[in-house]
């Protein structure tokens, strides 16, 4: 069994506690890596890169995420969470025209957080 590194026990006991400021650094960072990961691509998008954009070292991004495709994995899964939920919205707006309800689930496809603000 290989030994885990103290930060990678750290990042478990914080998400297992959930804390405040924790949760929202992480969520920052994930709409940040969202942005550079549209801008640049996913295989252009470093972690320095990430880090720099966020305003901290490249090792406090460790603290919240294992890896690129950790924090990508959840990039993603927050976009696609959002436009269920906007989706799931409109499917059951009933003033709206079916047509006009197309058009907008198929704009829903290119939903990505343009902005990374610290909140």
């Amino acid at each position: 069994m290989t030994p885990r590194s103290n930060i990678s026990l750290r990042r478990k006991t914080a998400l297992s506690e959930g804390s405040v400021d924790y949760s929202t650094k992480r969520e920052y960072l994930i709409r940040v890596a969202a942005t550079l990961f549209k801008e640049k691509g996913y295989k252009s998008t470093t972690l320095n890169d990430i880090a720099q954009h966020a305003g901290m070292h490249r090792a406090t991004v460790y603290y919240y995420f294992g890896n690129k495709e950790e924090l990508f994995r959840e990039a993603i899964k927050g976009v696609l969470d959002s436009n269920i939920a906007k989706a799931e919205d409109l499917v059951s707006t009933k003033t709206t025209d079916p047509r006009e309800k197309l058009q907008h689930l198929i704009e829903l496809k290119c939903l990505l957080p343009l902005q990374a603000s610290a909140g």
